[in-house]
């Protein structure tokens, strides 16, 4: 149960070890865990498998880097958790390169008391997650970039990306970009407050399309700016803003081969800016 665990510790570095079969409760068997004000940390080139409980975890710690992790058969990839206390923040923390398979969720990140905000996420690459792709809530500023993530399949409700409700207090767009989502049930990428989604790519790769519904899903959601995404072979919309979304900006995205010319379904939504998007439907 949990052999790697460290709390109030300054600039560790933990890296390849091979670390498996852990836990027989609900709550033990984490791989690696950054814990209670650990700062600094690296944890690199470890290979962890075959554990009950979450792959790599923080937990009220700051600037921690996971890199280049290989994370398998576990319940959750790597769980970034603030919040423990009133006054505590998961602030600055980097996943980057990690490859994470046959998971519940590949990277999730939750809040209880504090906020989450401008942390990296970068060039992981997901596979086989039975529920969403990257999971965040409660966040602001954080960069979601270059990550391919394939085969998530969480009927109804999977997606590739979610950002959950937004962290009102702080005003940094989280950015997600250039990332690759393929063959998700519900939703590539969901979204909320203050988000640039750009030059995304989503796609189902099965003909005819059945297996993937919605390509960009928004609802309740202000201020995203969603540019230069292509969306391939959705079978019910491409991007849907469902209710109460305001000031969208969509420009100059690309979605081809929905049914019935369902592209784009922006409903009663606010779009502040239309303009080069290709593809039917109503905008």
């Amino acid at each position: 149960s949990n052999p790697v665990s460290d709390s109030d510790v300054s600039n560790v570095t933990i890296t390849n070890c091979y670390i498996h079969d852990l836990g027989n409760q609900a709550g033990a068997g984490h791989g690696i865990e950054m814990a209670n004000g650990t700062t600094g940390a690296v944890v690199e080139n470890n290979l962890i498998t075959n554990n009950v409980a979450y792959g790599l975890y923080a937990i009220d710690a700051d600037n921690v880097t996971f890199q280049d992790n290989t994370i398998e058969n576990v319940l959750d990839g790597i769980v970034y958790e603030s919040g423990t206390v009133a006054t505590s923040r998961e602030t600055d923390v980097k996943s980057i390169g990690n490859t994470i398979s046959n998971a519940e969720d590949g990277i999730h990140v939750e809040y209880n008391n504090g906020s989450v905000e401008g942390n990296t996420f970068e060039d992981n690459s997901l596979d086989n997650i039975t529920r969403l792709g990257i999971y965040e809530n409660y966040s602001a500023g954080d960069v979601i970039d270059g990550n391919k993530i394939t085969g998530v399949d969480g009927s109804p409700y999977g997606a590739g990306i979610s950002i959950g409700t937004a962290y009102n207090g702080g005003n940094a767009m989280t950015e997600v970009s250039n990332n690759q989502i393929w063959d998700c049930p519900a939703a590539g990428i969901t979204g909320n407050d203050n988000i640039t989604i750009s030059d995304n790519k989503i796609w189902n790769t099965t003909t005819p399309p059945s297996i993937m519904g919605i390509g960009m899903l928004f609802e309740n959601s202000n201020n995203l700016v969603i540019q230069g995404n292509t969306i391939t072979g959705m079978n019910i919309y491409g991007i849907l803003a469902d209710y109460n979304d305001s000031d969208l900006q969509l420009i100059d995205n690309v979605s081809t081969g929905v049914p019935d010319g369902n592209d784009y379904d922006i409903g009663a939504s606010y779009v502040s800016v239309n303009n080069g998007n290709t593809g039917g439907g109503n905008l």
